[in-house]
């Protein structure tokens, strides 16, 4: 912070003084003067959070208090729950709040209800490995410490509990409450991915979608519909601007005299600040509400406001408010569609007037609404599907191709039955008429889910890979050039570079794939070769195998090959080996060694494996302390999943990973430095050069990662860094 105020006291009085200099002066002082505000207002966001993140997995008896509720697929709850008290063992650093999930509950527990039960906690995700998203910064700043579940259904505890003081706390309670309450009921009438569509639209909760149906509105270019964003802001404001100016007109003596207009709009702006709030206010609906809300006041005041200006104001009010979610794909994606639409409505607005002169003709006139509406929608799906390719390249290593099909044909299911349905179920459903509606709204979202399906059997989903790490920033600036030019001469220039960036990123934008990936808790290990990808577990978790197979564009994963379980005589789980053991499972580790196909793993059951890269190289894993040592004599690398006494192989014999250097480095990706073929025969000093090792935490000190520092035994943290305790 105090680099900031210094650069602060030189940059301001600066701009004071050039005030009245050229433009090409100001330019670059303003521009430094708005970076050091939003560093700065990411200083404020993260010195205000006081997130503690668990530090590593436990199970503990817990007593929280109910703060969401969401209904997952096939019937399970997800609770995100304030932490009251741990028992069984007491946590010296308790997680302010998790997230929980549970099955075989019958009805959920609503928000605000203290519960207790037996749960399973671990730190929040990193990233998957080196480039990929880091869920634990998102789940910092949101205030979750730790994710889990529940071993058992947890039970109501009747012992009063004291409540939030906030009045903050209290309407968030309050809103979880209302939330909760609709989802059930429109789950209650709607069940199936319908149903959970339907939550989508109306609350922003899309954890009951089953994965088939998510995956089926992704590739048809239909997943910005299910969130919350401009479209159905804009929609519900429409229908509440159109609805009560229809309402209006039946009184013709108030119409008259009043200002119904001015009324209608602010009606519109209070119908959609109260869905967003139901919404739970994400941040392309905030930022489509400030764009309505401005746009409705260029109504009230006669003036025609849908310019770059609106996009800035609420680009400068989310980042100045929440700068974190600027570093997310959903705010990324929802300015950059939005910016890209109103350039393209204004140079639309300056087409020449031979794209009007068929209107005079008169067949052309009967079907020039229907083009009007056709050509729209495509026209929008284009603009908007060109604008956030790159962010969905870079985000999720995947690119939709048949996007414009798909929201011409899902659009009018959507926008007349859907939307009005939906408001309409929603305003009559605390009078309880909100049955049929919610029938009705089911059955446009049947329909739409029918043009995903097809949509989506058509293919049209393209696999990427993981993107350099300058293709982001570089598509970024190139993207901010080509909107904001107002004269013809700059928008050529400023297209011509956007063009020349993707073409550029189309060349050599792909990243190099690494040939050995490993997870950042060490029980999964993948090796690539070509479009193949080997694990090391023949159930590996799909949480990280996911993002795996679409980073490394992986058309084929492989299951391990089996060697013959060893039948091993120890005193107990935590004993060494006998010598005698020792030796037969070294002579079964080099006789798999030696089998093993390369480019794959060979896997005693659960006790060991051992995996051969494209040059030769042997990788072993492990989660039984008592394997390190043959596993270091017969492997160049070894992975232990488990936290070892001592990390090291004896004599230098290979490179050895446990549990606790990737706590602290994350996950890894290894890189062949040597061509293939070559002999594994090597010395330590030529196996080290053999490969480059990248961790996706390396060199890195945030707040977000200080608990992987933690050390339970002693409270205290190890270095680099001490935290205020």
């Amino acid at each position: 912070m105090i680099r900031l105020c210094a650069w602060a006291a030189v940059l301001l009085p600066m701009a004071f003084l050039t005030r009245h200099a050229a433009p090409h002066i100001q330019l670059p002082i303003r521009f430094a003067i708005f970076a050091l505000a939003g560093a700065m207002a990411a200083w404020f966001q993260t010195a205000r959070s006081e997130t503690v993140v668990i530090d590593s997995p436990i199970s503990t008896m817990i007593t929280a208090r109910v703060i969401d509720v969401e209904m997952r697929e096939a019937g399970r709850w997800r609770y995100t729950v304030e932490i009251l008290q741990t028992e069984k063992p007491r946590l010296k650093r308790p997680p302010n709040a998790a997230l929980l999930g549970v099955r075989g509950q019958g009805a959920a527990f609503p928000p605000g209800t203290v519960i207790k039960g037996l749960v399973r906690l671990q730190p929040p995700a990193g990233p998957a490995m080196p480039g990929l998203n880091d869920f634990a910064f998102s789940s910092y700043f949101n205030g979750i410490g730790a994710i889990g579940g529940f071993m058992g259904a947890p039970h109501a505890v009747d012992a009063q509990q004291p409540e939030r003081g906030t009045f903050d706390a209290r309407f968030e309670d309050w809103l979880s409450a209302l939330r909760s309450a609709i989802n059930q009921r429109i789950l209650s009438v709607l069940p199936g991915d319908i149903g959970a569509f339907a939550s989508a639209l109306v609350t922003n909760d899309t954890a009951a979608f089953s994965k088939e149906a998510l995956e089926a509105l992704r590739i048809s270019g239909l997943a910005h519909v299910y969130s919350i964003s401009g479209l159905h802001m804009v929609l519900a404001a429409g229908i509440s601007f159109v609805g009560l100016r229809m309402i209006f007109s039946l009184f013709p003596g108030f119409i008259q005299t009043r200002p119904a207009k001015v009324y209608a709009a602010l009606g519109a702006i209070t119908a959609s600040g109260l869905y967003l709030l139901i919404s739970g206010m994400p941040v392309p609906a905030v930022r489509s509400f400030i764009m309505l809300a401005v746009g409705m006041g260029g109504v009230i005041a006669a003036r025609t406001v849908l310019t770059l200006r609106s996009v800035a104001l609420a680009t400068f009010a989310i980042v100045i408010v929440s700068p974190s979610s600027a570093l997310g794909p959903s705010f990324q994606m929802s300015f950059a569609a939005a910016a890209a639409l109103i350039s393209g409505y204004s140079l639309w607005r300056l087409r020449p007037a031979e794209f009007r002169r068929f209107s005079g003709i008169p067949f052309y006139a009967t079907v020039l609404p229907a083009i009007r509406a056709v050509g729209g929608v495509m026209l929008t799906s284009e603009i908007a599907g060109i604008a956030t390719a790159i962010f969905s390249v870079t985000h999720f290593q995947r690119l939709t191709l048949l996007g414009t099909l798909g929201n011409v044909a899902a659009m009018p299911f959507i926008s007349f039955i859907v939307m009005p349905a939906g408001f309409l179920a929603v305003l009559l459903m605390p009078f309880g008429l909100d049955y049929y509606p919610l029938i009705v709204m089911g059955w446009g979202l049947e329909g739409t889910m029918a043009v995903a399906r097809l949509v989506s059997s058509l293919g049209g989903d393209i696999g990427t890979g993981q993107m350099a790490s300058w293709v982001l920033p570089a598509a970024s600036l190139a993207f901010v050039l080509a909107i904001l030019p107002h004269s013809r001469l700059f928008r050529l220039i400023g297209a011509g570079l956007f063009v020349s960036v993707l073409v550029l990123i189309i060349a050599c934008g792909s990243a190099r794939r690494p040939d050995l990936v490993v997870a950042e808790t060490a029980d999964l290990v993948g090796i690539r070769s070509a479009h193949r990808l080997a694990p090391n577990s023949t159930r590996p978790p799909t949480f990280i195998m996911d993002q795996w197979v679409r980073a490394l564009v992986a058309q084929e994963v492989a299951k391990p090959e089996q060697a013959a379980k060893l039948v091993l005589e120890r005193e107990g789980p935590r004993k060494p080996l006998t010598e005698a053991d020792e030796w037969t499972v070294e002579d079964a580790m080099e006789a798999a060694g030696k089998a093993v196909a390369p480019g794959n793993f060979r896997c005693s059951g659960r006790d060991w494996c051992i995996g051969k890269l494209a040059d030769g190289l042997l990788v072993a894993t492990f989660s039984d302390f008592a394997f390190q040592g043959p596993a270091c004599r017969q492997a160049q690398i070894v992975i232990a999943a488990a936290f070892l006494r001592q990390p090291t192989c004896e004599k230098g014999e290979a490179q050895l990973f446990d549990r606790n250097a990737l706590r602290r480095r994350g996950a890894l990706a290894f890189y062949l430095e040597r061509p293939p073929g070559k002999s594994p025969d090597l010395s330590r000093a030529d196996i080290a050069t053999s490969y480059r090792v990248v961790g996706a935490l390396e060199g890195r000190d945030r707040p977000w990662l200080h608990h992987r520092y933690y050390d339970w035994r002693s409270n205290s943290y190890h270095a680099p860094f001490q935290p205020d305790q």
